[in-house]
């Protein structure tokens, strides 16, 4: 006798035994991020909330949630980006590239725009000696979600990454708008001049600096079918990889397609007496961030809706 599996039947059980078939080492994903510790050696008020729009095709783990971390900066010049690093009782924290906040001192004020679109007055904490960044902090009693930042996700070659961050007026655009790309790390230096050693093939747009750039890693460690009672299955909270800052230009003009970053880790390493100064010791491991607190539940709705569909 034939035993014959229907197309939905086969792509629920293929998909099945694949989730089930991957081995984690869930506690270093888990990790917090413990700046206290750092190895110098690595390199109710109104409320704007994920919803399950913004956690689309569970399977791919395609999502909007980048977009709920990337902020508007106003400074002297055009506007930049800010991403959202930490939290502190009702003070946020604010990781930007330097020359955004050009002409703006320490203690000076910096005017921030967040996806709810409300305005808020931030103060320049400090701006690094030796990267192209500053840290910017502002007061509300808003709701907003800071990014994931994994202890153990280096940036390297060949991990895939997207890059979200507000883009100035074009031609063909007239207003700022938001943007996200995808694509993939293309090479990690050693050094560089502004502490840009992280290249990538994103496109890019002028006025992206200090965007985001973030993965989803799907390979080793990083693809995780979380089991023993977590209700998440898959799901996969981006983490924060490095912060846009330019394009690659050559001497004698024009440019590469090529967009450099600074390292998350460097940043922290070199902002970490700041972070303490403020009591700020540890970011918070996956489970414990707002993305996965808030989104968890949505993408389990998400993901048991569609396996139903399938079925």
């Amino acid at each position: 006798m034939k035993f014959k599996l229907s197309r939905k039947s086969f792509i629920y059980t293929f998909l099945t035994i694949l989730f089930s078939s991957v081995l984690i080492n869930y506690s270093k994903t888990n990790a917090e991020y413990n700046l206290k510790d750092l190895n110098p050696n690595l390199k109710d008020s109104a409320r704007i909330k994920l919803q399950e729009e913004n956690l689309r095709y569970p399977i791919y783990f395609n999502s909007d949630i980048s977009d709920f971390l990337v902020v508007k900066i106003f400074g002297y010049g055009d506007p930049g980006n800010g991403v959202l690093i930490a939290q502190k009782k009702n003070y946020y924290y604010i990781f930007t590239a330097g020359h955004v906040v050009d002409g703006i001192l320490k203690g000076d004020a910096v005017n921030i725009q967040t996806l709810d679109g409300k305005n808020h007055v931030g103060e320049l904490v400090r701006r690094s000696s030796s990267y192209d960044a500053a840290l910017i902090k502002f007061k509300t009693n808003d709701y907003y979600y800071t990014a994931y930042i994994r202890p153990d996700l280096i940036p390297y070659k060949g991990l895939k990454v997207e890059l979200t961050g507000y883009s100035l007026p074009s031609n063909a655009v007239n207003k700022i708008s938001l943007r996200k790309t995808f694509g993939t790390i293309t090479g990690v230096l050693n050094s560089n001049k502004d502490g840009y050693v992280v290249l990538y093939s994103n496109a890019s747009n002028i006025g992206m600096s200090g965007g985001a750039v973030l993965s989803y890693p799907l390979d080793g460690e990083g693809f995780k079918k979380i089991g023993d009672g977590n209700p998440c299955n898959a799901f996969i909270t981006p983490a924060l990889v490095a912060i846009h800052g330019r394009a690659e230009e050559y001497y004698i003009g024009g440019k590469s397609g090529v967009n450099l970053g600074m390292s998350i880790h460097d940043l922290l390493i070199d902002f970490k007496s700041v972070f303490l100064k403020e009591n700020i010791e540890n970011l918070p491991g996956e489970t414990k961030s707002k993305i996965y607190l808030d989104g968890c539940p949505l993408y389990k709705s998400v993901y048991d809706n569609y396996w139903k569909k399938m079925r």
